[in-house]
């Protein structure tokens, strides 16, 4: 866990002012107030204490320390910033710190580390400040390695995608070849039965001129079957024949036996 932040006791630095100075008074007031953790009552009195005491950096660095404890970290860095840019060398350090606890808040863990080193060069036995840029960095590794995953996985899903699309390619590919081969086979056999049927034709003789081609014949009508009554007339008729004829053939046997007694 990180370190807490300083909070600088704005008042030592601003002795030599004066005890009776109001800015100094309101500084006072301010840091109670702080440690109350009454943040907006205390950014309150170190505003009026600034306007009394407009160059002092003390006052923004105690204001920075109010904008931090409320969340504000973008403006906490930029006062820890202007802070450090003072000759008090221990409050430097002091802002440096800061400055690098608010980068670390942000997640800004490389920031963060060279803020710390930066506090460590002006305060070499700040075990806090050791702490906190050993934290940092472990912080560094461990965004390096998520970030070296994230772009594995990115590369893993690219690799997929690629090859997943290059499969797809690749069967619509065969699909293609596999309907153009069928094409080129059922035109072969077309081509196959057309020649076929040529050489059907060219085989079988043309007819004979004046010979016509066989016609189907119409089919007969089927004869109807006679009734009995026409059976029994038929059977009259052909008997009746058959009288006609045996009398016809007795009579001839009389004429002959006629002419035989007359040679006699």
């Amino acid at each position: 866990m990180i370190k807490t932040i300083y909070l600088i006791i704005a008042i030592l630095v601003l002795v030599n002012i004066g005890a009776g100075n109001r800015g100094v008074s309101l500084v006072e007031e301010g840091n109670r107030l702080f440690n109350e953790g009454k943040y907006d009552e205390a950014l309150t009195k170190y505003s009026e204490a600034q306007l009394e005491l407009p160059e002092s950096p003390d006052i923004y660095y105690n204001i920075g320390d109010v904008q931090y404890k409320k969340g504000d970290y973008e403006k906490a860095s930029a006062l820890f910033q202007k802070t450090g840019e003072s000759e008090n060398v221990s409050l430097n350090a002091r802002a440096g710190y800061n400055l690098g606890n608010t980068f670390y808040k942000e997640g800004k863990f490389k920031e963060a580390a060279a803020s710390f080193k930066a506090s460590l060069k002006l305060a070499p036995d700040d075990q806090d400040a050791k702490y906190n840029y050993e934290l940092a960095r472990l912080k560094i590794q461990e965004q390096e390695q998520q970030q070296e995953q994230q772009q594995q996985q990115q590369q893993d899903q690219k690799d997929q995608e690629k090859e997943k699309e290059e499969q797809e390619q690749e069967d619509q590919q065969d699909k293609e070849e596999k309907e153009e081969r069928k094409e080129k086979e059922d035109q072969k056999q077309e081509e196959n039965k057309d020649k076929s049927d040529q050489s059907d034709q060219k085989q079988q003789p043309p007819p004979e001129e004046g010979e016509e081609e066989d016609q189907p014949q119409p089919s007969k009508p089927e004869e109807q079957e006679m009734n009995q009554e026409d059976v029994e007339r038929l059977l009259d008729a052909m008997l009746a024949e058959e009288e006609d004829q045996r009398a016809e053939q007795m009579e001839q046997q009389r004429g002959r036996m006629s002419e035989v007694l007359k040679d006699w």
